[in-house]
């Protein structure tokens, strides 16, 4: 096996570990609402979205000299204002999804072991935090490794949970709820955090290959996983997926269902932190020690104060922050593609007018969901 294959298995593999999270717990209960083939129909559109944007942040990451985040490409290319304005939204994305993360996180925990639902809570941001102390090159080992452990698991709960799937389970269709996975959804398969750490374990065509087969490969299992648990437990599938099964499947099910969601949410929740870790360091100037403490201690404090649930929380970093970092990596794309800079090892060939055309779809999808966040 060549070492470009290795790099590219590698930056698969870590991009995996970094999409598949708490988001994917909250997918079977939004696919009941809205109806299966309502649900499916959105992740496939959804997916090959989410493809794109990776991809296009990829060819950012190539075409830059400097590595940033996404505020520090935002600022570079349209401007300090706009970089602020991304800075904040991608931020405040980035502490609600270790929120959402901590939420269910703790919960796997307390579940797992017996424990009280506080120390479950204490024992998953304890983990985070030493995972934080490492650098970039430790956090992509770890996350490879258990990236594969992750879909080896998912796939051996898909198994046990097969003999329990009934036809009659599905409710294919529901206007009332027809987009209402949409902000869990792109929660769910975004893994822009992590694309400029991609780009430094493997360049060029490998990267591009390695983020479509990355965001395809949690698609996938999060269809599979949405049919496995709705078709065991049906109208009585629960916002996290598994305590909905428990009349259904044994203990030892059940066990396994937790162990993939804190394998989920603990790989997710160490992307995810690294990268607020990163931005506060390199875009804000904030000493290592406070940048360190602060992925901490901000969730923390949100998990204290917010009663929103933790299906309220990912609908809405979804489909608004996560909405407005898309528009945002589509608005660098189409300058920085015109910008001289480097020549990168792909290019993608998309019409400006389509590049327009995705950007008020998701303007679109932004304004949908904090109107449900906020008023319905």
């Amino acid at each position: 096996m060549t070492s470009e294959t290795l790099q590219g298995i590698r930056a698969t593999l870590l991009l995996v570990g970094a999409i598949i999270g708490v988001g994917m717990f909250g997918i079977p209960f939004v696919f009941v609402k809205a109806g299966i083939l309502a649900g499916l129909g959105l992740l496939f559109l959804l997916m090959l979205l989410t493809v794109l944007f990776h991809l296009m942040y990829g060819e950012i990451v190539l075409r830059t000299n400097a590595t940033h985040r996404l505020p520090g490409y935002v600022a570079l290319y349209l401007g300090n204002g706009a970089g602020k304005a991304a800075l904040l939204t991608n931020s405040v994305g980035m502490v609600g999804t270790l929120l959402a993360y901590l939420l269910l996180g703790g919960t796997f925990l307390a579940g797992l072991f017996g424990l009280e639902l506080f120390w479950g809570y204490a024992l998953f941001i304890f983990a985070g935090a030493l995972f934080l102390l490492f650098d970039i090159r430790h956090e992509a080992v770890v996350g490879s490794v258990l990236g594969t452990l992750l879909v080896g698991t998912i796939l051996a709960f898909l198994a046990g949970v097969l003999p329990s799937v009934s036809r009659e389970s599905f409710i294919l269709f529901s206007a009332e709820h027809a987009l209402l996975p949409y902000g869990v959804l792109l929660f769910a398969l975004s893994g822009n955090l992590i694309i400029p750490d991609l780009a430094e374990i493997a360049g060029g065509r490998v990267l591009k290959r390695a983020i479509i087969a990355g965001t395809i490969i949690p698609g996938v299992l999060y269809g599979l996983f949405a049919l496995g648990v709705i078709g065991a437990s049906g109208a009585g599938t629960s916002e996290d997926a598994l305590s909905g099964l428990v009349p259904f499947l044994g203990r030892d099910m059940i066990a396994l269902g937790q162990i993939v969601g804190l394998l989920a949410v603990f790989t997710s929740f160490i992307s995810t932190g690294m990268v607020l870790k990163g931005t506060l360091t390199h875009d804000l100037g904030i000493s290592k020690k406070i940048s360190w403490a602060l992925p901490i201690a901000l969730p923390v404090a949100c998990a204290a104060i917010l009663t929103a649930g933790f299906i309220e929380v990912i609908g809405f970093v979804g489909g608004v922050t996560l909405g407005l970092d898309m528009i945002f990596t589509a608005m660098v794309f189409d300058r920085a593609r015109r910008a001289p800079g480097n020549i990168p090892d792909y290019i993608l060939g998309i019409p400006r007018v389509a590049v327009f055309a995705v950007m008020a779809l998701m303007l679109f999808g932004v304004v949908y969901e904090a109107i449900y966040f906020f008023i319905w």
